[in-house]
């Protein structure tokens, strides 16, 4: 225990004496192809020479957090408690900034930033943020996420000062989303569905939705080689670029 406190306090100089660049922490497993495809798109938006050139990244992926959604929907166990968990162990690890590659979480996200000093970045506040430079003129934004997400309204919270609109399936396009979302893209079936929630997305279009936001992590799994007539807002490839861009600016200024 002594050797691990002692390695852990000496990692810890050599980060702050060598590093210039922040730390990113991810509060992931939730679920754990989610947070895979999350730290794919951080690559990908990180434009380098060489191995030493992408960003440090402290993972801490706990797919035993209580589900979000069974906790909004049904009083099911919080998942609170083990997600200040991930939050304390990033913190011993001295990351700068954190995200948390799962919409539904973000209900909790007040309660987690009262819990640090650390900065913690919402994948909601940076998609609307994205929408509102990149798509000004638009009014009805199609959001598919779970019903959790949807039942806990934090993406019109999130979006409650602006001018959009948010638009969401009916009563039996979500049921049938649902079904998808936890025995189909969770399991790793994600090509049995995609004609399924491509013709969801068709029908939302067809209602007024100016563009699709995959407001459920496991989605863009489903839509990233799909072609819409709208353009189709992934918040995780919103915030990876995000991030890229904070880190490396800042970087540069120093």
């Amino acid at each position: 225990m002594k050797r691990s406190k002692r390695l852990l306090s000496e990692w810890r100089t050599l980060s702050s004496e060598n590093m210039k660049e922040k730390t990113l922490g991810i509060i992931g497993g939730m679920g754990p192809e989610a947070t895979v495809y999350f730290l794919k798109k951080i690559t990908k938006a990180t434009h380098v020479e060489k191995d030493q050139d992408h960003i440090h990244i402290i993972i801490d992926s706990n797919p035993k957090i209580p589900d979000r959604t069974k906790y909004i929907m049904e009083n099911g166990p919080s998942p609170l408690p083990s997600l200040v968990k991930s939050l304390k162990q990033l913190e011993c690890f001295g990351v700068d900034l954190i995200a948390i590659p799962c919409n539904a979480v973000h209900y909790f996200i007040d309660d987690l930033r009262a819990e640090t000093k650390i900065e913690i970045i919402s994948i909601l506040e940076t998609t609307r943020d994205y929408i509102k430079e990149e798509y000004p003129k638009i009014r009805n934004v199609g959001l598919l996420a779970t019903s959790g997400t949807l039942e806990s309204k934090i993406y019109q919270k999130t979006f409650s000062n602006t001018k959009y609109k948010i638009l969401t399936p009916k009563k039996e396009e979500q049921k049938k989303l649902m079904e998808n979302i936890y025995n189909k893209i969770k399991r790793g079936k994600v090509g049995e569905v995609q004609s399924s929630i491509k013709d969801l997305c068709e029908r939302m279009i067809k209602r007024g939705s100016d563009l699709i936001v995959t407001g459920c992590t496991e989605i863009p799994l489903v839509l990233e080689n799909i072609q819409l007539g709208v353009p189709i807002i992934d918040p995780m490839e919103v915030t990876a670029n995000y991030i890229v861009r904070r880190i490396k600016s800042n970087s540069n200024e120093k």
